[in-house]
């Protein structure tokens, strides 16, 4: 199973290359405390106190409308907060665009200009689930992205956030709405305007010293749309990382080599943590388990950046959290890159080591000196 991240600093290999040896380069490891661990949220924490909500997960994204909760979060202790905002959409049944870069209001009385429209001149819709009442916006409008980046300066500012966690800045329109606006009719001309939307208002953002973080598809064929969107930006957010169940279509509950997911996954992360920005790798997951082998995946090729996430529901109310979790902060700083032990990959730690199979079958090896079973698709975190 040799294969190894190359000795690149951003460029991704391409789904085509996963055959092949090679694989985007780990940077040196910094020194420095464990892993940290975030929050993407949309959900009230009901379970835990904020001090022990502060305490596990320092990084968060919340929904504006929790400022109360952000405030109390903040004062026990959290680092980074930023708030949630998807600058695709505008949505009638939040007018005031607690939700949005812009209120539906605003827009829909003073400028119908900047909304997408298909061939005939009608409005597109998100067109799936219970956000079809949600209405596309033309990034690539650069009145609407000026107006974009300040309201949410204004937003960052007054209310107290360390900046903004744009959602849906996907590679593909299909992804996102039902029908494919006119305006764009060509792949490479929506790629343009979205990745002029991020430069223009993350440029906007990153210029008052907060940041400006993108949830960017993490498709098997978009990394190159997202080295390019995290070039402009202060991070990025790839929202089913490694445990995949049940929100993409057609993928698998785990990501594995056999299945073609796991490697496109690592080539991601080493990437995103080569960059040195704070992006954020969210597992969904529908057990323990799966969150337990994401978060060794994740450790596999973390180098102090960033945070890992998992939740065990799509709002976020299912925050997970286990003594794995703690074991992983006690490993401390990287001493070294992963090593293959047969068909296992493990990596030594200050404080222990962690070993995972990415593999659809069991699979047994030699590891620091002990042999270790590991079931399809896990991860066991050691830890002094």
């Amino acid at each position: 199973m040799t294969r190894r991240w190359r000795s690149v600093l951003v460029v991704i290999v391409t789904v085509g290359a996963l055959a092949g040896a090679d694989r985007v380069a780990l940077a040196d490891s910094p020194a420095g405390v464990g892993v940290q661990f975030g929050r993407f949220n949309y959900a009230v924490d009901q379970t835990n106190s904020y001090q022990t909500q502060a305490s596990r997960w320092p990084v968060q994204t919340l929904q504006r409308d929790h400022l109360d909760e952000a405030r109390e979060l903040r004062s026990a202790g959290a680092s980074t907060l930023t708030f949630y905002a998807d600058p695709m959409v505008i949505r009638p049944g939040d007018p005031e665009g607690y939700t949005t870069a812009l209120s539906a209001s605003d827009v829909e009385q003073n400028h119908p200009e900047w909304l997408l429209r298909d061939a005939a001149g009608d409005t597109i819709s998100r067109g799936f689930g219970d956000q079809d009442a949600d209405v596309m916006m033309d990034p690539g409008n650069v009145d609407y992205q000026a107006a974009s980046a300040s309201r949410l300066i204004d937003l960052i500012q007054s209310e107290g956030w360390d900046g903004v966690l744009l959602d849906e800045i996907n590679q593909t329109w299909s992804w996102t709405m039902s029908t494919q606006p006119a305006k764009y009719s060509t792949q490479d001309e929506w790629e343009q305007a979205v990745v002029s939307y991020v430069q223009a208002v993350c440029g906007a953002i990153i210029g008052i010293g907060k940041s400006c973080l993108t949830n960017t598809g993490a498709g098997l064929d978009n990394t190159q749309f997202w080295n390019t969107i995290a070039g402009v930006s202060t991070g990025s957010m790839a929202e089913f990382y490694v445990a995949l169940n049940p929100h993409v279509g057609g993928a698998p509950a785990r990501a594995t080599v056999e299945n073609g997911w796991w490697w496109p996954q690592q080539d991601r992360l080493a990437a995103a943590e080569n960059t040195g920005t704070p992006s954020i790798f969210h597992a969904y997951a529908s057990n323990g388990s799966a969150v337990t082998y994401a978060l060794g995946s994740y450790l596999l090729a973390w180098q102090g950046h960033g945070a890992f996430s998992a939740s065990t529901t799509y709002g976020g109310a299912g925050d997970y959290w286990s003594p794995e979790f703690d074991a992983a902060r006690r490993l401390g700083a990287p001493v070294s890159d992963y090593q293959e032990a047969g068909e296992l990959l493990w990596r030594q730690f200050a404080g222990g080591y962690v070993v995972v199979n990415p593999h659809d079958t069991a699979q047994t090896a030699s590891v620091n000196g002990s042999t270790v079973t590991l079931d399809a698709a896990s991860a066991d975190i050691v830890a002094g």
